[in-house]
């Protein structure tokens, strides 16, 4: 009975690494970012402002918080706990940042916000 406790344990951490292994990579992408610019609301992305917020990409990366989210981040599955939305988080902003895709702009309220550099050749 122990070993079958075990044996199940591990299967869900080796299949919830797998899952988030392919989360990072899936906000890597290109068109994860493509879908966030059109998530933004239509002020935020008017071609002179371009800014958005910790919050708004935390937001988008967690979607709708449904009930049952919530109950299965609870009896711990880490693909539905804030902590990984919180990693992911900071993956797809250091990833922008890395690419030069965005600046860090300012703090406001405790979150930093950020612009999305706009190049004209």
């Amino acid at each position: 009975m122990i070993l079958l406790i075990v044996l199940t344990v591990t299967l869900k951490q080796y299949v919830e690494g797998l899952v988030i292994r392919a989360k990072i990579q899936d906000i890597c992408s290109a068109r994860f970012s493509v879908d966030f610019l059109k998530s933004l609301s239509p002020h935020e992305q008017d071609e002179r402002v371009r800014k958005f917020a910790e919050s708004d990409v935390f937001d988008f990366i967690a979607g709708k918080r449904a009930g049952w989210k919530i109950l299965l981040g609870s009896l711990g599955f880490k693909l539905f706990q804030t902590r990984t939305y919180e990693t992911l988080k900071d993956y797809f902003i250091g990833h922008l940042l890395k690419k030069e895709l965005i600046k860090i702009s300012y703090a406001r309220d405790l979150e930093r916000t950020f612009t999305i550099n706009s190049a004209y050749y």
